[in-house]
């Protein structure tokens, strides 16, 4: 699949986790040392899960790892 895309996965994940948290809107104004390590085909499982990292007082870190699965796989 195409990486914009699945960069986008990961922003509309951490960007509801900051959502949820701050009570409000919350928008993805950055990305850093992003690094794809196995490409995901079309068919494959994706799974995102972002993960609260720091908050400041206008400001949150957010990591977010995807995961592919194979459709008929078992991991």
């Amino acid at each position: 699949i195409f990486g914009g895309w699945l960069m986008s996965q990961m922003a509309l994940a951490a960007g509801s986790l900051a959502s949820r948290h701050s009570r409000g809107k919350a928008v993805v104004v950055g990305a850093s040392d992003l690094k794809f390590t196995a490409p995901v085909l079309v068919g494959d499982e994706l799974s995102v899960y972002p993960a609260l990292e720091r908050v400041g007082r206008s400001s949150m870190t957010i990591h977010t790892a995807a995961w592919r699965r194979e459709r008929d796989g078992e991991a």
